[in-house]
């Protein structure tokens, strides 16, 4: 996925009701040793 996707995917938000219960992602590259690693957790957000 390109970054312009992404931005059109999160444009595409803007002004829609979402579903608290459904997931909401925050991402950034990560990259160690010519390797991506992807975590896949529950929020501990409180807010």
């Amino acid at each position: 996925m390109t970054k312009e996707m992404v931005l059109e995917n999160l444009k595409g938000l803007i002004g829609v009701k979402f579903d608290t219960d459904k997931v909401i992602c925050a991402f950034e590259d990560f990259e160690e040793n010519d390797e991506t690693n992807i975590i896949v957790e529950e929020s501990s957000n409180v807010g």
